[in-house]
């Protein structure tokens, strides 16, 4: 018999003692220790509340399963159809649940299961009675039946609950309270009282002191669950140095949320959240050592790495610290309510929960503590759900900054070479875990010296690396930093459990592993057309694989990271990957109707590119084929959009694409379209490098030699030797025929050039009409017998050629001429490009400088002009040199219409951007400061 029992036991001899010596009372000391006795019991009253009786109920409402079953034996026995069966069973299940309900939230249940069980089934009858009025009298034995199982089941459950204890000596108290009474009414006849009755005194006393003792041990009992300076778990050790963190959410710290919250009548939950390696279970673990050493009540560290882990620690913690011993046989959430809702009840003042390694918010589902003065942190890797939870404090925790991981760095290995350190820091991007592990081993084998480290750490291979990140003795991180990050890819990649996702998730990190580190557009990766590749790229994102910048236009991955995931994956698989990314990705700009959008796709293009042409190499001749018909189609519309300093960025990278060369015409076409590039960035030297690559492919016989040829002579040109450039195409008019499919091509570069470098040769008047109308021969000949498969690869040319004959009637003087064939050249460039493309503006711009040769120039030219240039600075940049030109050109015009002080801020800046520029300008620095010069004197 439990202490409690006996407590109820003598407390009912007592009373009924009491009553039979009612008329001769007690002695004075007697009566002081029956208060004494009273007072103590109702101090444990006070400490005692609530009821756990809900936590009983799934476990009870299971229990009435075998008694139905036995109720439709019976009906079916008596000859019963199914559905009426049926029907009488839903009765009998609903008119137990709302019993059972009625017993849950009766008050006085749990007590009369425990004080009176031999009356507990007609407790229950009682209780039901408004239930059992609905039922035939033939039919009461079936409910009554099903009653008496409920109650079973109840007093079975009681002795298990949490607050039997409570709910007992709440009787307890209640009964001493009677006894009380009695001894107040019994102090009045003390005075009277007999000594022949001394016998039934003293029995009397000694069953009130044995109460008293009962009741002190069970009052003990309970304050043993007193919370006072309590840890449990096993967190990290604090390291020696460390750097102090403090994440904000909502504009308020981590710390500030702990230690001076706004109010401490409820549990404040927090989360950690941070990718592997950025110091989450360090940052909790150093809040815990605060909490120690300012006292707190209770500082508890829970591995949270699974829901079964969990559940485990937290009814481990309450055996070892509330001394709740549960039920195994019980169902194990019962178990942990049992210690959460004794943990509530405790005494107890500030104290802290740390749920270290949580995966995922569904595994603290009715796992958390909840009670004043109480904080719950929580680290994850997992950054999904919290932010759907009211109660949750989002912190994320990001790495490192480089001045904090070079502090680190100097600080652990007492070395002031704060330049290697930094050095250090940018090669492991402040990944604390690597920075803490690169300081140790430094120190470890490379006597302290930074330089030495720094030296080892950039010529190790990639397989090398992790052993220049050895585990620190004692920490957390087992591993060293690059295995940890690779195990932690791995879990997230396991725990996608459906295959064509995961194979998504693998090509998103090749991806990033091998496009360029600064990021890539989340767009190529994200592809919402293609639904497993969303969510696999939401599952690493979750995880705290990938990360996206602020504006979510491009996603990143740890360069670590990185580095894990390609030391363990075959490299031309996973080039191969990123390669099809790349091809994706171009075909996003058919859903583009802004050159704009189009250009940042270009520029973007280009750089991812160049960040994967050093493993080209490696890739199948599949995936090489791929990229080398990407690499064209970037080069041409970077040329065809003006957006020349994006295509010829690709020219540093030529030696890494040399690789793809073996596909010989896409190549040649490659350099082509660089050279292009380059030749309209004034980039003379490297264009005609990569023509004379592209020539030594070819040879005369090859079917678009004089294409190229021409392309050259347009080089030379842009270079200012114009005899060189017109011999090149008269030679080549001289060499083909018109059965030659480019000949028109011929044609149109010969009288572009003649147009051009008319004055540079000493020529007579006459001289200078006859070449200028071979030129306009050439070009009407060329329109009139184009062959189709110019225009195939070149859309514009029919646009071109009208601007040609434009500038050739206008060198002519015929300007009515100049001006119709300008807006020809308007009209069909109109035809063929949509209107946001940039070579609009500058056929525009044409035509206004035909109708300013032919009428000279006037306020409302000069306006046009001016919004003309605007919008192209807009569209494309300054430093464009179809901009400059147009800003040229304008500075001119205000020059001749005497608007001098706007001609010369204008040329100004052209001389800012010229001198700026890394490239040649025209007109030159030189040039624009003299005739800016000559008009700041007018």
């Amino acid at each position: 018999m439990s202490t409690v029992r006996a407590a109820f036991n003598i407390s009912s001899t007592i009373v009924k003692s009491v009553v039979k010596v009612a008329g001769f009372g007690f002695v004075a000391d007697a009566i002081e220790g029956g208060q004494e006795l009273y007072q103590l019991a109702c101090s444990l009253k006070d400490e005692t509340f609530g009821s756990a009786e809900a936590q009983m109920s799934g476990t009870l409402r299971n229990s009435i399963s075998d008694e139905l079953a036995s109720i439709e034996y019976q009906l079916g026995s008596l000859g019963r159809d199914e559905k009426s069966i049926d029907l009488f069973i839903g009765r009998l299940e609903t008119s137990a649940k709302r019993t059972i309900t009625q017993l849950l939230n009766d008050e006085n249940a749990l007590g009369e299961a425990i004080t009176k069980p031999e009356k507990f089934h007609a407790y229950v009858l009682t209780q039901s009675a408004p239930e059992r009025a609905s039922y035939a009298p033939e039919e009461e034995h079936h409910l009554d039946s099903l009653l008496r199982c409920i109650a079973d089941e109840y007093l079975r459950l009681a002795k298990k609950s949490p607050n039997y204890n409570e709910t007992a000596l709440r009787a307890t108290v209640e009964q001493l309270s009677k006894i009380r009474a009695e001894l107040e009414t019994l102090q009045n006849l003390v005075a009277n009282t007999s000594e022949t009755h001394s016998k039934e005194h003293q029995e009397i006393n000694n069953k009130i002191e044995r109460l008293q003792t009962t009741v002190e041990d069970a009052l003990s009992n309970h304050r043993s669950r007193q919370l006072n300076n309590s840890t449990w778990g096993s967190r990290p050790q604090p390291l020696k140095l460390w750097i102090e963190r403090n994440p904000t959410y909502d504009n308020k710290t981590l710390y500030a949320t702990i230690f001076n919250p706004s109010s401490s009548d409820h549990t404040h939950f927090s989360a950690l959240i941070g990718h592997a390696g950025s110091g989450k279970t360090r940052l909790a673990a150093t809040i815990a050592d605060t909490c120690i050493k300012k006292h707190w009540s209770l500082v508890a560290w829970i591995d949270a790495s699974a829901r079964t882990k969990i559940i485990t620690d937290l009814i481990a913690f309450g055996e070892s610290l509330l001394n709740v011993n549960t039920d195994k046989e019980m169902d194990i959430l019962i178990r942990v309510k049992q210690v959460l809702t004794t943990f509530r009840s405790a005494i107890k003042e500030d104290c802290l929960f740390i749920f270290d390694n949580v995966e995922t918010v569904e595994d603290l589902k009715d796992l958390l503590p909840d009670a004043p003065r109480t904080h719950v942190i929580i680290t994850t890797r997992n950054n999904r759900g919290w932010d759907l939870h009211n109660d949750w404090n989002c912190f994320y925790l990001n790495d490192f900054t480089q001045k904090e991981s070079c502090k680190y760095l100097v600080e652990t290995t007492n070395d002031e070479d704060k330049i290697s350190a930094n050095l250090i820091a940018e090669h492991l991007g402040n990944l604390p875990l690597a920075i803490t592990q690169a300081a140790v081993t430094a120190s470890r084998y490379f006597n302290s010296s930074l330089s030495e480290y720094l030296m080892a750490l950039t010529s190790c291979s990639d397989n090398d690396l992790q052993d220049l990140l050895e585990p620190i003795e004692g920490d957390n991180y087992t591993l060293g930093a690059i295995l940890a990050l690779h195990t932690a890819v791995q879990t997230t990649l396991d725990r996608i459990q459906t295959g064509k996702i995961r194979e998504e998730a693998i090509r998103i990190l090749d991806s990033l592993c091998y496009l360029d580190k600064s990021g890539v557009p989340s767009a190529w990766l994200k592809e919402h057309s293609n639904l497993n590749r969303s969510k696999a790229y939401r599952a690493l994102l979750d995880a705290s694989i990938i990360e996206e910048s602020m504006d979510s236009r491009y996603t990143t991955i740890h360069r670590l990271f990185g580095h894990a995931i390609r030391k363990q994956s075959a490299k031309s698989a996973a080039v191969g990957n990123a390669c099809d990314t790349l091809a994706r990705a171009s075909s996003i700009k058919t859903s583009l109707g802004n050159t704009l959008q189009y250009g940042q796709q270009l520029r973007d293009l280009t750089t991812q590119v160049m960040a994967i042409a050093p493993d080209l190499s490696s890739v199948s001749s599949v995936d090489q084929i791929t990229m080398t018909t990407l690499i064209e189609e970037i080069l041409s519309n970077c040329y065809d959009l003006s957006l020349y300093n994006y295509g010829a960025t690709l020219y540093t990278s030529i030696r890494d694409l040399r690789s793809l060369e073996h596909n010989t015409e896409t190549w040649i076409r490659i350099l082509d379209h660089l050279g292009t590039n380059l030749r309209a960035l004034r980039k003379f030297a490297d264009a005609h490098a990569v023509y004379d690559e592209l020539f030594s492919l070819i040879s005369i016989s090859h079917p678009k030699y004089y294409v190229y040829r021409s392309h050259i002579a347009l080089l030379y040109y842009f270079e200012g030797k114009d005899d060189t450039t017109l011999k090149i195409c008269k030679e080549t008019l001289a060499y083909t025929n018109q059965d030659d499919p480019y000949y028109s091509y011929y044609e149109y570069y010969f009288a572009r050039i003649t147009n051009d470098t008319i004055n540079s040769f000493n020529m007579s008047k006459q001289e200078q009409n006859n070449q200028i109308q071979t030129a306009i021969n050439h070009l009407h000949h060329a329109i009139e017998h184009m062959d189709p498969i110019i225009l195939s690869h070149e859309k514009q040319f029919k646009a071109h050629a009208f601007t040609a004959l434009s500038q050739s009637y206008s060198l002519t003087g015929e300007h009515t001429e100049a001006i119709r064939y300008s807006n020809k050249a308007l009209q069909r460039a109109q035809e063929v490009l949509r209107d946001s493309h940039p070579d609009i503006i500058t056929y525009r711009h044409n035509l206004l400088a035909s109708k300013k040769k032919a009428n000279g120039t006037s306020p409302e030219l000069i306006t046009d002009l001016r919004s003309l240039v605007k919008e192209a600075a807009d569209r494309l940049s300054d430093s464009n040199p179809d901009v400059f030109t147009m800003r040229y050109n304008l500075a001119r015009w205000l020059t001749e219409d005497k608007q001098y002080r706007e001609a010369t801020g204008i040329y100004d800046n052209l001389i800012v951007i010229s001198e700026s520029s890394v490239d040649s300008t025209s007109p030159s620095t030189e040039q624009l400061r003299e005739e800016r010069n000559r008009i700041a004197q007018l």
